[in-house]
C-alpha cells in the first residue's frame, strides 16, 4: 500500500519514526505551517517525550526572531544544527532532556515553506553530517505528504461540487454551495462569482464569501472592464501577484484594498464555448514577511476545474428552465386553443338561441306592461 492510501497521521508518524530510528534521535517532530495565521503547529511527532507534550497548549509557534530554533529555521529557510542547545540564544526549551538539536525546513516544489522537521537528542554534539543528509531526505518526503494532502483536499472539493450537480438545485443555491465549499476546503481569503446579465449587459456579482456579500446583485463589470471584466469577456484565466502593475487593473469591487492583495486569480465560466462570467479568488498579504501567500499554477488548474463544474451545473439548470418554459408555453397554447374552441362553441350555441328567440318574438309579439 502506498503512502497515498495511508491516513495522513499514520503517514507522518511513519516518516518521523523512520527519521528517529535512522538518526537515533530521542524525539522527532514536524511543525506544519498554518498559512492563514502565519504560525507553526507541532502537529505530529514520536519519541520518548512526545506523548506528554502533544496535548500541551504551547505547541503553536510564531515565526519570528527569538521564538526558538524551529521559528529560526522557518524564518531563514536554512538547516540549523545545535551541538549544545544551552549555548544558543535561539533555543527554546520544549523537552527537559534535550542537549542537541537538528532542524530542517520542509520546502515544497514551488519553493514555499510548508513546515520544519525537528530532531532532538539527550546527548551533546550528537547529530552528524550524515544525520543532516538523512534529515533532508525525510524533509523532502514530508513535503510530498503535505502536497498530497493538498491534492486530497482539492479532490474532495471537486467531488463535493460534482455531487451537487444532480441535486436539482436552483441557480442561486448552486452558486452559494460552490462558494461555501471553495471557501471552506480551499482556504481562499475571498471568493466571488460574476455572471452575465443580458438585460443589463453586465457581468453581475452573484455571490461572494467576503465583504462584497452586501453588494450581490448590485455591482458588476462591463466586458473588458478591469481584470475581472477582461477574464469574463476574453474567456481566459488570469493570475496576478501585483495587481497595480497590470494595466487592466481598476481596483473596483474588490473585497479589500489593492495594497493588501498578495495574489489575484480569476478564471472564466464557460458554457458551450462561450464565457458567461468568472470565478475569482483573492489572497491577502500576510503580516509575516516569511510567508508566501501567492497563488500557484496548481491553484489555477483547480479553480478552472471548479469553474467547469459550476458551468455544467448552470447549463443544466438553465436548460431545464428553458425546457420547462417551453413546455409551459406549449401547455398554455394547447389550453388556450381548447378554451377558445369551447368558448367558440358556446358562443355559437348562444347565437343560435338568440336567433331563435328573435324569431319567436317577431312571430308572437309580447305585451310589455308599462
Amino acid at each position: 500500500m502506498s503512502t497515498q492510501d495511508i491516513p495522513l497521521r499514520d503517514a507522518f508518524h511513519g516518516l518521523l519514526a523512520g527519521a528517529r530510528k535512522a538518526t537515533g534521535a530521542r524525539n522527532a517532530m514536524v511543525a506544519l505551517l498554518d498559512e492563514d495565521n502565519g504560525t507553526l503547529d507541532l502537529s505530529f511527532g514520536c519519541g520518548i517525550d512526545w506523548e506528554q507534550y502533544r496535548e500541551r497548549k504551547d505547541r503553536i509557534l510564531t515565526i519570528q526572531e527569538g521564538e526558538g530554533v524551529i521559528s529560526e529555521v522557518a524564518s531563514n529557510r536554512v538547516l540549523v544544527r545545535l551541538g549544545k542547545v544551552e549555548e544558543s540564544r535561539a533555543y527554546r526549551r520544549i523537552f527537559d532532556f534535550t542537549k542537541s538539536e537538528l532542524a530542517v525546513p520542509v520546502i515544497d516544489r514551488y519553493d514555499r515553506l510548508r513546515g520544519v522537521l525537528n530532531l532532538e537528542s539527550e546527548r551533546e554534539d550528537f547529530f552528524s553530517d550524515e544525520h543532516e543528509q538523512v534529515a533532508k531526505g525525510i524533509a523532502s518526503l514530508l513535503s510530498v505528504l503535505v502536497m498530497r494532502e493538498d491534492r486530497r483536499r482539492r479532490e474532495e472539493a471537486l467531488i463535493q461540487i460534482g455531487g451537487m450537480l444532480d441535486q436539482g438545485l436552483e441557480e442561486n443555491d448552486l452558486i452559494q454551495k460552490v462558494l461555501g465549499i471553495t471557501d471552506e476546503v480551499l482556504l481562499f481569503h475571498s471568493c466571488s462569482i460574476f455572471l452575465y446579465d443580458p438585460r443589463r449587459e453586465l457581468y453581475v456579482l452573484r455571490g461572494s464569501t467576503g465583504s462584497l456579500q452586501t453588494k450581490v446583485g448590485e455591482v458588476g463589470y462591463q466586458a473588458n472592464e478591469g481584470c475581472t471584466g477582461w477574464v469574463c469577456a476574453q474567456g481566459e484565466s488570469l493570475l496576478v501577484d501585483d495587481p497595480l502593475q497590470d494595466p487592466r487593473w481598476k481596483g473596483q469591487f474588490i473585497e479589500f484594498p489593492t495594497e493588501q492583495i498578495a495574489s489575484y486569480l480569476c478564471v472564466p465560466i464557460i458554457i458551450r464555448n462561450r464565457s458567461i462570467g468568472a470565478l475569482r479568488v483573492v489572497r491577502k498579504k500576510s503580516s509575516n514577511l516569511f510567508l508566501d501567500n501567492r497563488f500557484m499554477d496548481d491553484d489555477r488548474r483547480l479553480l478552472l476545474a471548479i469553474a467547469d463544474q459550476l458551468a455544467t451545473g448552470l447549463d443544466s439548470i438553465r436548460a431545464f428552465g428553458k425546457a420547462l418554459h417551453t413546455e409551459r408555453l406549449a401547455a398554455w397554447g394547447e389550453m388556450s386553443a381548447k378554451s377558445s374552441h369551447m368558448i367558440g362553441n358556446r358562443i355559437f350555441a348562444l347565437r343560435g338561441d338568440m336567433n331563435e328567440l328573435h324569431h319567436q318574438l317577431k312571430s308572437n309579439p309580447v305585451d310589455v306592461p308599462m
